[in-house]
């Protein structure tokens, strides 16, 4: 069973997340901003992390900087969630270290393979 962390400025989009998660069995820590999410991963060490790219104040990408700069979060997987598309928004997500990158609204159907994906990176 693992942890997953959901990060996510919306209570609605992490309350549904973290039901789809609980579901297949997973443990969730939800945070509504960047500042709380770092803080918690102060004593937190997830195995995946899902972070909303669009949040005030400090966006994903800044969150995700700032874990990756930290020895413990080199390696744990972060999937970036976000409405924007654009050629530009996953550069930025791939050069600020996302293991993937997922298009909101997620599609039900497709969550739990996704997901299995990102997970994979926990073992290997």
């Amino acid at each position: 069973m693992s942890l997953i962390m959901i990060v996510d400025d919306y209570p609605d989009a992490c309350d549904l997340l973290a039901r789809l998660l609980q579901r297949l069995g997973h443990r969730v820590s939800c945070a509504h901003s960047g500042p709380e999410a770092l803080q918690i991963l102060g004593s937190v060490l997830p195995d995946a992390v899902l972070l909303d790219h669009m949040m005030p104040g400090m966006s994903g990408i800044e969150v995700l900087r700032e874990m990756r700069a930290d020895r413990r979060f080199v390696a744990t997987p972060v999937v970036l969630l976000t409405a924007m598309c654009d050629d530009k928004t996953r550069a930025d997500a791939a050069s600020a270290g996302a293991t993937d990158f997922w298009t909101k609204p997620i599609d039900a159907q497709q969550f739990e393979p996704a997901l299995a994906r990102v997970l994979r990176h926990v073992s290997s």
